[in-house]
């Protein structure tokens, strides 16, 4: 078994590797699943048969081969990684970074992660269910967007593009802090959109809780199943965040978000284009936007 003093994050990626040559084509399979810690933190081993397309025999095999004696016992493991990685600082993610990049490498790992990251979004999700919220955000009396600390570069940019085609869709809490008090009339016909990365702002939460409490539908968008923002979201969304440096990839995030700025205007055309037809003649109008120069 593997020893527990070790650190968790390293252990089950180190085991795999020392094993690797030794696995079968299933097995294989397998461990392409379980390095991804999350997924194995939150699957039964029937599940995890299901997404690597192999018999649950498989799995428990795999299991017995890496040292465990039970699918739990790995489990284990893979539950304290998740846990370590999503309260790491950043200075322990650079460092932990550090040990597989290097100078010659950094470039491809950054980008392989990226589009490992936007192909796991994609599975995680039906088009269905961007296109319901896209209909949930034309209804809405009100949308807000909120985002804190690392989460609100993508929150900014939700904001904007979502108030260029919707009646009223905003940032929630436009001074730093002052979160609470912009929440006092939230109600039942109102929509509050949060963006909560790994280490999600205490704010963040409160304020999605308040928004509940007051009626209003809460959607967010976080990258990891283990988020405090799973417990008080009526729509949640998982955006892919494997990264080759100290912070999280945003690649994915905006990936989703702009596949739900195609559902709002899939939803109403004509209304998102009128709204945009009147957008660009204020644009025009007020010279909003300096002239291309020469080359």
């Amino acid at each position: 078994m593997l020893d527990a003093k070790r650190p968790a994050v390293a252990d089950l990626g180190a085991l795999v590797r020392e094993h690797a040559r030794s696995l079968s084509g299933s097995e294989r399979k397998v461990v392409d699943v379980i390095t991804d810690s999350e997924s194995l933190a939150f699957l039964t081993a029937a599940k995890l048969a299901r997404r690597a397309t192999v018999s649950e025999s498989t799995v428990i095999r795999l299991c017995q081969k890496l040292g465990f004696d039970s699918y739990s016992s790995l489990q284990e493991v893979a539950r304290q990684e998740l846990s370590r990685r999503l309260s790491a600082g950043t200075d322990e993610k650079l460092v932990a970074s550090a040990r597989d990049i290097n100078a010659e490498n950094y470039l491809s790992a950054v980008l392989s992660f990226d589009a490992r990251n936007v192909r796991d979004t994609l599975g995680n999700m039906r088009p269905s269910e961007l296109l319901e919220v896209a209909r949930l955000l034309w209804g809405a009396r009100r949308v807000f967007v909120l985002g804190s600390r690392s989460s609100a570069g993508l929150a900014v940019f939700l904001a904007y593009a979502l108030g260029l085609v919707l009646p009223d869709a905003r940032l929630f809490g436009s001074v730093p802090g002052d979160e609470m008090n912009h929440g006092l009339d939230l109600g039942p016909k109102d929509i509050l959109l949060a963006v909560c990365y790994t280490r999600c702002s205490q704010r963040t939460i409160a304020a999605m809780d308040l928004a509940k409490s007051r009626g209003a539908m809460v959607i967010a968008v976080t990258d990891a199943l283990a988020s405090p923002a799973s417990d008080v979201s009526d729509r949640l969304f998982i955006a892919g965040r494997h990264s080759a440096s100290f912070l999280p990839s945003y690649t994915a995030g905006m990936a989703w978000a702009n596949a739900l700025l195609a559902a709002v205007g899939i939803v109403r055309p004509e209304e998102a284009s009128a709204r945009l037809r009147a957008s660009e003649e204020i644009i025009r109008r007020y010279s909003v936007h300096a002239p291309l120069t020469r080359t």
